[in-house]
């Protein structure tokens, strides 16, 4: 009895190969992820704008250290039933940094990102691990920092145009859950009272928003 057995095409199944050892992780949306999208929504739109305390002497500014970021948004994050975990695992002499969100549904996501310090030594190690720490929560769960003196470097003093105030009066007006978090994001008491340079920035947040509510 003849048996019809299909051979694999060796130019597939190298480029299969060549897939698998390049991405470690599925893609974003390769599995369901409709619970734990609606709890990150939730979460972002109550998140604040991250206060910034640390104070880095070589460049005069502030940054978000690691203790400002998770002490501000793990609550937040816990209390829509999302966890952040970071481990680190070595693979052919390079140590990585693995971040993933994850529901109570068990839903998840992840990034993952090689540690490659200055120097080799354990202090230079500590701290690309802490830089990627706090830069890879922010990333995976959407967290925006600013300056610990209400923005006043960030922003500039002039108000959005009056054409740039009705684009975003119809946006809200289409979308108005999103007026008051959005508000609180980009700490102001009104619309009318944007830096006409954050205009862009607020309508990306908009349209992200949306799409983030569709999924």
């Amino acid at each position: 009895m003849q048996t019809n057995t299909q051979v694999p095409d060796p130019q597939l199944l190298k480029t299969k190969n060549k897939i698998s050892e390049t991405v470690k992780f599925p893609a974003l949306f390769a599995e369901k992820k409709d619970l734990l999208m609606d709890a990150l929504l939730a979460a972002r739109l109550e998140m604040p704008v991250i206060f910034r305390s640390a104070k880095n002497s070589y460049t005069n500014s502030t940054y978000a250290d690691l203790t400002d970021i998770i002490t501000q948004a793990e609550p937040i994050l816990l209390r829509n039933e999302l966890l952040i975990v970071q481990t680190t695992y070595c693979e052919s002499g390079v140590v990585y940094l693995q971040t993933r969100l994850v529901h109570s549904s068990g839903q998840s996501i992840a990034s993952v990102v090689p540690l490659i310090p200055a120097k080799n030594d354990p202090q230079a190690f500590g701290s690309c691990l802490t830089y990627q720490k706090r830069y890879q929560i922010c990333l995976i769960a959407g967290l925006v920092t600013g300056d610990d003196d209400g923005n006043a470097a960030t922003y500039p003093s002039g108000a959005v145009s009056k054409p740039q105030l009705a684009e975003l009066a119809s946006a809200f007006k289409r979308n108005p859950d999103l007026l008051d978090p959005l508000l609180r994001e980009f700490r102001i008491e009104k619309i009318a009272d944007l830096p006409a340079k954050k205009h862009t920035k607020m309508m990306d947040r908009i349209k992200e928003l949306v799409v983030i509510k569709k999924i």
